[in-house]
């Protein structure tokens, strides 16, 4: 559901190719996962404790050291938690939910598919729901033996609402499992976004060409999750639903 439309989140990397790194401040210590690295790298080429943290999480390539732990959120972020999260968490929370977005990209980008498995809730119905589309792109690149590369939509706007009981059951009633979360973002998304696979051989071919003039609203359920030495924060998500496109949402989304 994710979908061609939001669109494999190929964030800023696109722009400065798909290893693109977020500027680190090191910190001198004697443990090994801290040594500052600027590359991408195989497991077998990091410090065993690097290795087993990433290697844990199905990723074969351990990005560089600080890799998006710093997000500069353009985004304008709303609160509309009745006064239940305070403004600081409802942007701490969106600042997750965008950086969910680009380790989505780097995940479909570097082709670490286990790694999208950390993303989201691990079952398989939501995995399948959410995901479907990214595990696509990969395999498509896998089987062509190509490169994936490709240009994010915008998201100018994230508003905090709450998941109420009305929209819970219809999620449960579609099969996502209990328990649904409690907060969910309303995001705007706006093209143009693009997806293209280069194969080894043979002619480009785009499997995403969102235009300029596209928006949509999605409704993001989900929940925070931290994971400290390897992902840092994010909103881990239970659902990616287009706002017009699934009536059970669209009262949430019209705000």
């Amino acid at each position: 559901m994710r979908g061609a439309v939001a669109l494999a989140v190929l964030a800023t990397l696109a722009a400065c190719g798909p290893f693109a790194s977020t500027p680190t401040r090191p910190t001198p210590s004697p443990s090994s996962s801290a040594r500052v690295r600027t590359t991408p790298l195989p497991l077998d080429q990091v410090p065993p404790d690097v290795a087993q943290q990433w290697g844990d999480l199905g990723a074969t390539i351990v990005p560089p050291t600080g890799f998006l732990q710093h997000i500069d959120l353009k985004a304008e972020v709303i609160n509309h938690s009745g006064g239940k999260v305070d403004d600081a968490t409802a942007r701490k929370w969106a600042e997750a939910l965008e950086r969910e977005f680009r380790w989505d990209s780097w995940a479909v980008l570097n082709q670490q598919d286990m790694l999208l498995n950390q993303l989201g809730a691990a079952d398989g119905f939501t995995q399948n729901a959410v995901f479907k589309e990214d595990y696509g792109y990969v395999h498509h690149a896998r089987e062509a033996k190509g490169v994936l590369s490709g240009s994010d939509a915008s998201r100018p706007r994230m508003v905090l609402v709450p998941v109420s009981a009305d929209v819970g059951r219809s999620l449960t009633g579609f099969g996502y499992p209990s328990p649904i979360p409690e907060w969910a973002f309303v995001a705007t998304v706006r093209g143009p976004a693009t997806v293209v696979l280069t194969p080894q051989t043979g002619t480009p071919e785009r499997l995403v060409d969102v235009p300029a003039s596209f928006t949509e609203a999605v409704f993001i359920a989900g929940e925070f999750r931290t994971y400290e030495s390897t992902l840092g924060e994010i909103w881990s998500l239970h659902t990616y639903l287009s706002c017009p496109g699934n009536d059970f949402v669209r009262a949430a989304c019209a705000l």
